[in-house]
């Protein structure tokens, strides 16, 4: 009978053992291993979301400063505009049939004309 006694708790320790490792397997594939994939999708996920946030604000400084660019040269060439009316104003007269045509010698034109081309060359050149 002793030896009977001993099968059987062997045979017991045996099924415990078993049903342990059962029980660890079984946790590990229900339990742990979704949470484990969930955070990891979750940081994924925040890391994808921070990128894209990261990214969009990027293009928005991009356009900013392109806008920006853009009203400086505007900016400049309607300067540069001003400069050539107020050279030919200085230097010319205006008619006397209508207020709105200014008559100046060719010369004052030209050069006029050539400091616009200058200024509007520098606008283009700005940074």
């Amino acid at each position: 009978m002793l030896f009977g006694n001993r099968f059987l708790t062997a045979r017991a320790l045996l099924l415990f053992l078993a049903t342990v490792l059962t029980l660890s397997i079984s946790y590990y594939f229900v339990i742990a291993l979704p949470a484990a994939n969930r955070a990891r999708l979750e940081f994924e996920r925040q890391k994808y979301e921070d990128s894209k946030a990261e990214r969009e604000a990027k293009e928005q400084r991009a356009k900013e400063e392109a806008d920006r660019q853009k009203s400086k040269v505007l900016d400049c060439q309607i300067d540069a505009e001003k400069a050539y009316w107020d050279h030919v104003k200085l230097n010319g007269t205006k008619s006397a049939k209508r207020q709105d045509v200014w008559q100046a010698p060719l010369h004052v034109w030209d050069e006029a004309r050539k400091r616009k081309k200058e200024s509007y060359e520098e606008c283009m050149a700005l940074p």
